[in-house]
């Protein structure tokens, strides 16, 4: 050196082998390091040695970043809405028949499917033992690892509600009754995330969808309502007798007879198998019962 003491400079490189490195670990760049030792002999017997390190010194950095996971169509797993409809015979669906339902997160942060709604009719997936029942599944929802953050488990909860219109057609009841889904996204710490799925039908109007436990479950039911026959306009008849003209006092009852369960006229009298109405005719031509 200047002062006459021999000095020597060493090179050395240090360098993060990532052959080895986890699933889904990643080494950030920069992943070597160059930097210089010194040694000084000052002459006495006495070596000193100086580390020269770059700039902001030796610092290896590795990110984690496992394999985002899909619920739906593109997933192991979906978010599944049931409708069940009711009131007709054997439950039969129309094919103008259609109920669209709605899905919100309640999470925030939580992501949502391109399409906030799906839209049930009897061309989806019939319910194995339930007469009248239909499935369908949202769109894709992907998970990232952002979007569980630090944590290695978050839920991401959602309602459901159905949305078609109030009346949904003649006679058709909507369900307007809330149901809570949870996906819960689980990093398994090897590279994947996982998703599960959970349905609250707490809620659910009828105690069968209370009892689902793999979709949404909503039940709507058809009520054809009541009307009025008017025998005087509907439900006539006629008398006629020939041979001779009717009499003072004579008289000829009609009746009308039916089962317990059919719709009786306001005057009908009860019979021991159903009931029966009688109208009274005592000239010629048209009645009305």
């Amino acid at each position: 050196g200047d002062d006459g003491n021999a000095t020597w400079t060493l090179n050395y490189t240090a360098r993060e082998l990532t052959d080895s490195l986890p699933a889904k670990v990643t080494a950030d760049d920069p992943t070597s390091f160059n930097f210089t030792v010194t040694v000084t002999d000052d002459g006495a017997g006495e070596l000193t040695a100086k580390v020269n390190l770059p700039q902001g010194g030796i610092a290896f950095k590795n990110t984690y970043n496992p394999d985002d996971v899909t619920v739906g169509a593109d997933g192991d797993v979906q978010i599944t809405v049931q409708k069940t409809f009711t009131g007709r015979a054997n439950n039969a669906w129309l094919e103008s028949d259609s109920f669209v339902f709605t899905i919100a997160a309640q999470t925030d942060g939580a992501p949502m499917p391109e399409n906030a709604t799906v839209e049930v009719t009897n061309k989806d997936t019939e319910v194995g033992g339930v007469v009248g029942a239909y499935t369908d599944i949202f769109g894709d929802i992907t998970y990232t690892k952002a979007h569980l953050g630090d944590a290695m488990s978050k839920d991401f909860v959602y309602t459901i509600t159905e949305t078609s219109p109030a009346s949904n057609g003649n006679g058709i009841t909507k369900d307007t009754h809330t149901a809570t889904v949870t996906v819960r996204v689980t990093d398994d710490g090897t590279g994947k995330l996982k998703a599960e799925v959970t349905y609250d039908n707490n809620d659910a109007k009828t105690e069968a969808d209370q009892q689902v436990d793999n979709a949404a479950a909503f039940t709507n039911t058809y009520d054809a309502g009541s009307g009025t026959l008017v025998g005087s306009t509907y439900l006539k008849a006629s008398k006629t007798l020939t041979g001779r003209n009717w009499q003072d006092g004579e008289q000829v009852d009609l009746v009308l007879r039916g089962a317990a369960t059919t719709p009786r006229p306001e005057d009908a009298t009860d019979t021991e198998n159903g009931w029966e109405y009688r109208v009274a005719v005592t000239q010629n031509g048209e009645i009305a019962f």
